[in-house]
């Protein structure tokens, strides 16, 4: 084995006496590899303080020679701000350099970058396109990107009523009709206390057949809803909205200290 296999192997056994005492003049002279790895130990705090300015130093040594290791951890230093001030526009510059060398990490997250428009114009097809590369080297967090990017875009893609939920671009649209049926349903109770937009139908039932069927079970739990006689009435309101019609149906409206009381159907 070379110099710099013995000093991973000590630090393997965390030796850190003697993987240093190897590995720092390799460093010194310049072996990408050697640098890079004397930046980890400073990021990790393994065998050396942990610094993130030195282990930046290293990195930059290393990932300036065109060690792809070093330019991941170079381009994740100046997205998040470690060692350094904030910078997309470098961290997008080193993720690509990395990227281009076939790394999958590094076009994952220039995907994102392109995705957010940080560091580089918002552009959705440059993201996908770096998704794909990375995905097809079996990068797992590429293809969850991938997937909810179809699923913003069509409800049928969605993988489950859960993402259908956080991601599918029209969800709002089914909230804003369930409150105007909400208004509408609420009349022969009396008058809503809270009318739109408090009612923001905020919960959820979650199911996996939703996304098949194109149908989510809307809950809004607390509705006050006063008749004009005696205390208002708090209720829980259950609203269906159909993604294939657009078309919003209020359920029923029930008392939530008696969820097997239904006030009145809404046929």
């Amino acid at each position: 084995m070379g110099k710099l296999e013995d000093a991973k192997a000590a630090f393997n056994r965390r030796d850190y006496t003697t993987g240093l005492r190897l590995l720092r003049p390799l460093a010194k002279q310049g072996d990408a590899a050697a640098q890079f790895v004397f930046g980890l130990l400073y990021y990790m705090g393994q065998g050396l303080p942990k610094n993130y300015a030195e282990a930046v130093k290293w990195f930059h040594k290393a990932a300036e020679q065109g060690n792809v290791e070093a330019q991941v951890m170079l381009g994740t230093m100046y997205r998040d701000g470690q060692g350094l001030p904030q910078n997309y526009t470098e961290a997008a510059k080193w993720y690509r350099k990395a990227a281009e060398q076939g790394d999958h990490i590094a076009q994952s997250e220039l995907g994102v970058m392109y995705a957010r428009g940080q560091g580089v114009p918002k552009n959705k097809a440059e993201a996908v396109k770096w998704w794909h590369k990375a995905a097809d080297q079996g990068d797992t967090t590429a293809k969850r990107n991938l997937a909810l990017d179809l699923c913003q875009n069509d409800w049928t893609k969605c993988s489950d009523n859960a993402d259908m939920i956080k991601y599918y671009s029209k969800m709002n649209e089914a909230r804003e009709a369930c409150e105007r049926s909400l208004v509408e349903n609420a009349a022969p109770f009396g008058e809503l206390e809270y009318p739109p937009p408090e009612p923001t139908f905020g919960s959820f039932y979650r199911g996996n057949d939703y996304p098949k069927t194109g149908v989510v079970k809307i809950i809004q739990p607390r509705v006050r809803i006063s008749s004009g006689t005696g205390a208002p009435v708090v209720s829980a309101v259950e609203c269906w909205y159909n993604f294939r019609n657009e078309e919003a149906k209020i359920l029923h409206i029930l008392d939530p200290s008696n969820p097997y009381w239904t006030l009145q159907p809404i046929d």
